[in-house]
């Protein structure tokens, strides 16, 4: 079920094959990023929810995408891997005119605005959310534009790796169940090989 998380970017196998994490840090809707950079260009949010929708990014009705709710649905299944228990309330904050323009107004220079999913384990609990950052425009997920998801997992011995790839649209997302597809496959086959083998044993 890779292409639930991420689109294009195996953010799931990544973080399935992660040991020791700390911390998540993500972009987790290409849609919202889509809207966001258009908007940290100077393009105003009803115009830039049109070019999302022209473009196939977004629905008619891209509530579940600027609301968080989207990447509320995606980051809970991140935690559930990444920290083997859900948490129990994640914050959203919307992303609408109201929200962009205050934290337009606070913004410093070399500056953007992204949608950051957080998710970090304290004692038994897992804090969680998902809100509008400011982030340096020379970072990586202030370089991360458009369309594209990025994933940052910091490990407990303080490094931290990386994927980033595109996160919304058609080719992405038939990509990803592709990739679900075969992968499936491969384990049926193995499947397959050890059942033939069990039986050649007896």
């Amino acid at each position: 079920y890779g292409a639930a998380v991420g689109g294009a970017v195996p953010m799931i196998e990544a973080i399935e094959r992660a040991p020791e994490i700390a911390s998540i840090d993500a972009i987790l809707n290409g849609t919202s990023n889509f809207v966001l950079s258009r908007c940290s260009e100077g393009t105003s949010l009803e115009a830039a929810v049109r070019a999302a929708q022209a473009a196939g990014f977004a629905e008619l009705d891209p509530n579940e995408d600027l609301s968080g709710r989207d990447a509320v649905r995606k980051l809970r299944i991140l935690c559930r891997l990444a920290f083997g228990s859900e948490a129990e309330y994640i914050q959203a904050e919307p992303i609408d005119a109201l929200t962009i323009a205050r934290k337009q107004a606070l913004l410093q220079p070399n500056q953007v605005l992204r949608q950051i999913a957080h998710a970090s384990r304290n004692g038994d609990t897992i804090d969680a959310r998902v809100t509008i950052q400011a982030v340096p425009s020379d970072s990586g997920f202030g370089r991360t534009t458009d369309e594209f998801n990025r994933l940052a997992i910091s490990y407990r011995d303080g490094t931290i790796s990386t994927i980033h790839g595109r996160g919304a649209g058609g080719w992405p997302t038939a990509e990803a169940i592709i990739g679900d597809l075969r992968g499936l496959r491969r384990r049926e086959r193995h499947s397959d090989r050890r059942r033939a083998e069990n039986t050649r044993r007896k």
